[in-house]
């Protein structure tokens, strides 16, 4: 049990203090230097007012463009309002809830549309993250302790660091099920009309920042059954009218979402199967990543190339921390009351268990994407945290030196992970790390044309921010069968590079046309840059 007369040592609040300074600055430094990866871009794209049928039908026309020109479709413009962002995300993204959309149109009209400034707005909500998990601890457990240790964690673990430097919707979603779950057990706990109100509000927020908070809502239900053996209560009824309240206010986009074929289409990254080993990989990975970033531990640096060899050292860690988290939920369900242990598992399970059926049912891979698994890893973060304070206070001095030794451990490794994270282009978790590296070779030439096709389409907009102004931009409309046929321009530009990542066929120019063959100058898989011609 936590001892009380060490509930508050100084070395322990420095330690916190120390931990929580670092995590905002890594959540701040650099907000420029990682790739502005796809995502981000369709992000961008959102609030712009555009829909990306708009950006194709208007610059995938064959006709040579600056690269300002793409700014179009990127940043907040005079011709687009909200509601144009909110449609695009109904027409075309409706999975994606909008209230950080709305919210990142407004911050950027505000305060401007730089990759920092876009980013900044994600790294500011995440600091609320810290209240959110000591309210949720101090709901659970009444003991502060247990709050600082998770707030200590929370602050260098380089998953939350990752969303939040991230121009997506995860790091509210984080905010917003932490506090929607600390509401939850204040209402439990208190049982005022009041206090299901704020829990209903507090839910709504949570299915207009994404959807899947649906499984973690179904999940609170499931801890009411168990809790009280199944039996109808009050605290059952005043639950289903928090959640039915929730649902209509959420009503307008839930129906968005059923009405949508977009969900279907716009998801078949997380269709394609994978072999069982690969999804066990998977997993293993995503729970390193929870404290421990791989990448920090590579000797010879990430391969970008390779990004396989970052499980090189993932071999090792993984099972160190299989173990740790195993424990940390064994301990905490036969050290804690059944109202914590239970809550803890079905925050865990509510939120893995039904990926993880999908993907085994029909073959897809959605709980191998960390961002999905939002209440699943503050759970574990949770009992991990609950494990640490209770052995580094127990009367037992070896034990105390001993899980010392491993909170010191995992302090270490979450600090390495923001370290480098912080000096990094990319990381594991995020696609495109290529596409700075093909803007650099691009930047190089003193006046290069860049001609890709709609295939690669955010592809091209992540490359197009960090491309010099200098360059031009030819876009072709691709259709399955059909081959691109790009004329010989080597007397108008330096250099004539062809952005490949599906290995489209292709002629250029003619036989008596064409100055120089065509050469492969940037290779990753299946993803080529050509070089068609030079001057």
């Amino acid at each position: 049990m936590i001892q009380p007369r060490l509930l508050t040592p100084i070395w322990f609040r420095s330690l916190v203090i120390t931990l929580l300074i670092l995590g905002i600055f890594f959540r701040f430094v650099n907000l420029e230097r990682k790739v502005y990866w796809c995502d981000e871009t369709y992000t961008s794209l959102r609030i712009s007012g555009y829909t990306a049928e708009d950006f194709f039908q208007q610059a995938f026309n064959r006709k040579i463009i600056d690269v300002k020109y793409l700014d179009k479709y990127q940043y907040p413009n005079d011709e687009k309002g909200v509601i144009d962002t909110i449609r695009g995300l109904a027409t075309e993204e409706p999975q994606h809830s909008p209230f950080y959309y709305v919210m990142l149109k407004l911050w950027v009209q505000l305060f401007g549309d730089s990759v920092t400034i876009i980013r900044s707005l994600s790294a500011l909500i995440s600091l609320l993250a810290f209240p959110g998990i000591y309210w949720l601890c101090l709901e659970l457990f009444n003991l502060p302790l247990v709050g600082w240790m998770a707030i200590a964690l929370l602050s260098i673990s380089p998953f939350h660091l990752l969303y939040a430097q991230e121009a997506r919707e995860y790091s509210l979603w984080i905010v917003t099920v932490l506090f929607s779950s600390a509401a939850f057990l204040r209402a439990v706990r208190k049982q005022t009309k009041q206090s299901w109100v704020i829990y209903a509000i507090a839910l709504a927020l949570n299915f207009y920042s994404f959807f899947f908070s649906i499984w973690m809502t179904i999940g609170h239900g499931i801890y009411l059954l168990l809790l009280n053996g199944f039996r109808w209560s009050w605290v059952i009824i005043s639950y289903l009218f928090a959640c039915t309240t929730a649902l209509i206010l959420f009503a307008p986009w839930l129906l968005t979402i059923i009405n949508s074929y977009q969900v279907y289409t716009t998801t078949t990254t997380v269709q394609t199967s994978l072999p069982f080993w690969d999804l066990l990989k998977a997993w293993g990975r995503n729970l390193c990543f929870i404290f421990i970033d791989g990448q920090a531990f590579l000797t010879e640096g990430f391969s970008e190339n390779h990004p396989s060899s970052i499980y090189e050292p993932l071999a090792y860690l993984i099972p160190l921390v299989l173990i740790l988290v195993s424990y940390a939920i064994y301990f905490i369900c036969h050290q804690s009351s059944k109202r914590i242990w239970l809550f803890i598992l079905t925050l865990v399970v509510s939120a893995a268990l039904p990926l993880v059926l999908v993907d085994i049912c029909l073959g897809w891979r959605l709980s191998t994407i960390i961002r999905y698994l939002v209440p699943c890893c503050l759970g574990i973060q949770i009992a991990v945290a609950y494990l640490l304070i209770t052995k580094i206070t127990t009367n037992n001095l070896q034990q105390q030196k001993f899980w010392r030794a491993v909170m010191l451990i995992l302090i270490f490794a979450g600090v390495l992970s923001g370290a480098v994270s912080s000096q990094s282009e990319s990381l594991l978790t995020k696609g495109g790390y290529y596409n700075y590296q093909i803007a650099h070779l691009i930047n190089q030439a003193s006046r290069p044309l860049f001609i890709s096709y709609s295939s690669a389409m955010c592809d091209i907009l992540s490359i197009s921010h960090r491309l010099d102004k200098k360059t031009k931009i030819l876009l072709f409309p691709n259709f399955p069968g059909t081959k691109l046929s790009i004329p010989d321009m080597s007397d108008t530009f330096s250099n004539i590079f062809l952005f490949d990542p599906s290995n489209i066929k292709f002629q250029y120019g003619t036989e008596n046309q064409t100055k120089s063959q065509p050469k492969i100058v940037y290779q990753v898989d299946t993803l080529r840059v050509w070089e068609l011609g030079k001057k």
